[in-house]
């Protein structure tokens, strides 16, 4: 399932799970459509545990790149490719410590396809947010 949908963030919000969204049973989006983000390689962080709002990037070729999960609930998930560009993935980049002026965007699940559920779809950050949940 994908828990978020069409989410639209004021930069206000501590979390994603504070911005708005439309209803999980308006969502289409399967898991070839799963997103990746790159970074520039100066920090590495793994993220081993999973609490609200924590990101990491699978199945890339360095630490620095791979396909992008989140954890809400404590359950990892994919986030959509709907409106994916290079401000959500340089937010992703940021949050990981990395330097979000050299990000990469990646679509249509090029580091592979998650396992888990959807969690977020159609991120539109505007840049100015400290982590993908705002």
């Amino acid at each position: 399932p994908i828990l978020y949908d069409d989410l639209t963030c004021d930069r206000t919000e501590l979390a994603l799970t504070q911005c708005s969204s439309s209803s999980p049973d308006q969502v289409y989006c399967s898991h070839i459509s799963d997103v990746g983000a790159g970074c520039e390689e100066i920090a590495t962080t793994v993220i081993d545990t999973c609490n609200d709002g924590d990101i990491r990037l699978m199945d890339g070729g360095t630490t620095a790149e791979g396909r992008v999960e989140i954890c809400i609930l404590n359950i990892w998930g994919s986030v959509c490719d709907d409106s994916w560009d290079v401000i959500d993935a340089g937010v992703v980049c940021n949050q990981l410590g990395f330097q979000s002026a050299r990000a990469i965007a990646y679509r249509s699940a090029y580091f592979g396809k998650s396992a888990g559920p959807y969690i977020l779809d159609d991120v539109r950050c505007d840049g100015d947010e400290q982590t993908l949940l705002g």
